[in-house]
């Protein structure tokens, strides 16, 4: 009988036993290779899976810091932040097993509120929706800014919501309203879309930013000396949010500690010089500055009419802006520093400078009640007989300045009216100023395509034709011919304080802006006839004051055409006064539209200062 089992063959064994070892190898190093996989991404890569997972349930919130106060110089504050009561709700307290339930449930409980406060509730179940869609991590609004009565009331309601807080925001708040509003400006809250750090965080909540002259100049840096100081807007800070899988807040952790509130700034401004210039000028479109002729302080910037900053918060209303811009008395223009006018005879102090350069301050003329140019007539305002320099100064003799002006030429003049800022932006003020217009003969040959003539050089000498200034360029020239030539820049920053009220840096460096050459003879000379000015019979007399030596210049600037009806005066007075407390303030005037400087403007001068007190 035949076997059918038979032993291997050892060579097919020994076949069999490598194929198995093969098998059992790759079997080996596939294991070993999702074992390495597995410890890979559970211990290696473990970071990354966490931060991923992170991602989806934390929520990163930007907090922004409290804007600086702006302080006038004896610490009264003019700008800062003050607390808001709100009245927030936390969605995630609200929600029901249907969306349409819980907006509902939200309107439900604002309408409770609002008949407890008796206020008009302004949120929708659309802006629900949206809050709910946008934002589900942070409170919603409901209402804002409570009074004290009205946060008395809910506090004491007994069956308030359960997902109700008060929580306090911070607002801008111009406690002086209309006062120094050109020199203030205002803020808003920056777009977030276009801030660098936007991309950093879930629930972005933007700084209140500066959108207009010092709160915007000031607003990320102040310079003092040529160094760059944290500004008022300061560095936000951050909170952390774990939420679920609908984006509600779990649990709230601390952020990073970069965060800091602005730093305050204290101005030169004197407040109740600002107020008193500003109820001064309230009947008139016009302006008044104030300098420290010492070190160029601005005291007072007064342009009128102005606007309530207060109805900037929070935010400019688009429709308030416009109407704004389009008042006939052009609320927004910056009379003080960035318009410009003819100057009239307060340009005659320089002109009188630049006669003195060639021609002794006792020469005289004898003045008929005008003076002819070719076949033109320029008139006085009166018949003045015989006159040296310091008589046509108190005069306003415009035959002295015109007959005297011409012969000492253009360019003697140009070279006084340039070390006088004319024609250039005040060195030193950090807000926008006009720079005016400077007359030359490439000025006339470019607006009106012919060459300067003698009658041209006349009208100059009397501050007329191709020359303009502003107020602020006027004070300034007034404080360097108090000073004997030497005007120092005009300066709005008196300090910087840090969020604690310590003083980070002094601005104590005054910074020359002019200087105009002369000897101190020819400013004597120039001061003189100032006083006479306002003493019995000159033209600013009425600018007498009982606590203040007033040197002054009257000025009446004739615009328009009586041919055309837009005939009228633009009437200036200006100079410096030596307080009785031993300093000398520069100033200037300005009333577009004004009967004659010594008229309009000089008694403003004089009850100016017969009312203000400096504060030091």
């Amino acid at each position: 009988m035949k076997n059918f089992w038979e032993p291997p063959h050892p060579d097919i064994l020994k076949r069999t036993y490598s194929r198995l070892i093969v098998i059992w190898l790759l079997v080996a190093v596939a294991y070993g290779v999702v074992g390495i996989r597995i410890f890979a991404e559970q211990i290696m890569h473990s970071s990354l899976y966490q931060e991923k997972v992170e991602l989806q349930t934390i929520r990163r919130v930007r907090i922004p810091a409290t804007r600086g106060t702006i302080l006038a110089r004896n610490g009264i504050a003019i700008a800062e932040t003050r607390p808001s009561h709100d009245i927030v709700f936390h969605i995630s307290s609200f929600l029901k097993r249907r969306r349409s339930a819980t907006i509902q449930n939200v309107m439900t409980s604002v309408n409770q509120i609002a008949v407890r406060i008796a206020r008009t509730p302004t949120v929708t179940p659309e802006d629900v929706a949206r809050h709910m869609n946008t934002r589900p991590g942070l409170p919603m609004p409901i209402f804002v800014d409570l009074t004290q009565h009205e946060l008395a009331t809910v506090l004491e309601m007994p069956n308030a919501p359960e997902g109700m807080e008060i929580v306090v925001t911070p607002v801008r708040v111009y406690p002086y309203g209309r006062a120094a509003c050109h020199l203030l400006g205002w803020t808003g809250r920056a777009d977030p879309a276009s801030q660098p750090d936007r991309r950093d965080y879930t629930y972005y909540s933007p700084d209140m930013i500066g959108r207009q002259a010092l709160e915007s100049v000031l607003d990320s840096s102040i310079r003092i000396g040529g160094v760059a100081y944290p500004g008022l807007r300061g560095s936000p800070g951050e909170k952390l949010l774990l939420v679920n899988t609908l984006g509600y807040p779990i649990q709230t952790y601390e952020g990073d500690a970069s965060f800091a509130d602005g730093n305050h700034v204290t101005l030169s401004l004197d407040i109740q010089a600002q107020v008193l210039a500003e109820e001064l000028l309230r009947i008139y479109r016009g302006a008044f500055i104030v300098l420290d002729v010492s070190n160029g302080d601005v005291l007072a910037m007064a342009s009128n009419p102005g606007y309530d900053l207060n109805l900037c918060v929070p935010k400019l209303d688009p429709q308030i802006y416009a109407e704004w811009r389009t008042d006939s008395a052009f609320p927004l223009k910056d009379r003080a520093a960035r318009e410009v006018w003819m100057p009239g005879s307060v340009i005659k102090p320089l002109v009188a400078l630049a006669i003195m350069e060639k021609f002794p301050s006792t020469s005289t003329l004898d003045c008929d009640g005008g003076i002819s140019i070719g076949n033109q007539r320029i008139g006085c305002s009166g018949v003045h007989g015989h006159v040296d320099l310091v008589e046509a100064i108190r005069m306003s003799c415009n035959s002295y300045f015109i007959d005297y002006g011409m012969a000492t030429g253009l360019g003697n003049i140009q070279k006084i009216f340039s070390s006088a800022g004319i024609g250039k932006r005040p060195r030193g003020y950090i807000l926008g100023a006009a720079s005016g217009i400077f007359p030359s003969e490439e000025l006339k040959m470019r607006t009106d395509g012919s060459r300067w003539t003698a009658f041209d050089t006349a009208l100059v000498s009397i501050g007329q034709g191709k020359v303009a200034v502003s107020p602020l360029q006027v004070a300034l020239y007034m404080s360097a011919i108090a000073n004997n030539g030497t005007a120092y820049a005009p300066n709005l920053i008196r300090n910087v304080l840090k969020p604690d009220g310590s003083v980070l840096v002094q601005n104590s460096m005054p910074e020359v802006a002019l200087r105009i050459p002369g000897s101190p003879f020819m400013f004597s000379q120039v001061q003189q006839g100032m006083k006479k000015v306002v003493e019995t019979g000159g033209t600013g007399r009425r600018a007498q004051s009982d606590n203040a030596t007033i040197y002054g210049k009257t000025g009446t600037a004739e615009v328009g055409s009586r041919a055309l009806g837009n005939y009228r005066n633009n009437t200036w007075f200006a100079g410096f006064a030596k307080h009785q407390n031993g300093k000398i303030y520069a100033f200037a005037t300005f009333i577009e539209d004004g009967r004659a400087g010594g008229y309009t403007n000089a008694p403003l001068v004089a009850e100016f200062f017969d009312q203000w007190m400096p504060a030091e």
